[in-house]
């Protein structure tokens, strides 16, 4: 287990990150609450079809909000880039999840809180770009790796702020984007 002090997470939302995110952790031996649908894990063809069942029996799958945060050490939210959705599930977040785990006084409590801006990531929701010759090559062009970026990609960061060796950070935003911003 590489975050001694966390046993458990939950992962709120399925789109391609959510399932990303969890898969990181899971792959290092944390159980992981995701609020929807896994299936598509076992393509991503990251990890040895052997390994496959061990990751998928430590991710619980529950449609339940509430069920998916009780008892979590650490709440990530990954559910659809829809403002409104997302104004609405901070409200039940923060009427489901104790205090500490929703408001600005996380870090006197030994919580450390950290923001990832992800840039152009190959998912379902981003279909409409990288499937666009028309669109795809002029974005592509703004990025400095010249690619998207994968769902791994962004819970590898997660997995990082989250763990052991980020101790000395909070308050911090990283855009994993290619380099999107820098351009």
């Amino acid at each position: 287990m590489l975050f001694r002090s966390m046993e458990t997470l939950a992962v709120i939302g399925a789109g391609m990150m959510g399932p990303g995110i969890a898969q990181v952790f899971a792959t290092r031996g944390h159980t992981v609450r995701v609020q929807a649908n896994l299936t598509r894990m076992a393509s991503y063809g990251l990890v040895d079809d052997d390994a496959i069942p061990a990751i998928l029996a430590r991710i619980e799958l529950t449609s339940d909000l509430a069920a998916a945060c009780a008892g979590a050490d650490v709440v990530i939210e990954a559910i659809t880039e829809d403002l409104a959705m997302k104004q609405d599930m901070f409200v039940e977040l923060e009427r489901i999840c104790s205090a500490h785990n929703m408001s600005d006084e996380m870090t006197p409590h030994g919580i450390r809180v950290n923001c990832v801006h992800p840039g152009l990531i190959d998912t379902d929701m981003t279909d409409w770009v990288m499937k666009r010759p028309d669109l795809l090559p002029g974005i592509l062009a703004q990025i400095s790796l010249g690619r998207a970026g994968e769902p791994r990609e962004i819970g590898t960061v997660v997995a990082f702020f989250a763990s052991d060796e980020a101790s000395y950070l909070t308050g911090q935003s990283i855009h994993v984007d290619g380099g999107w911003v820098g351009k």
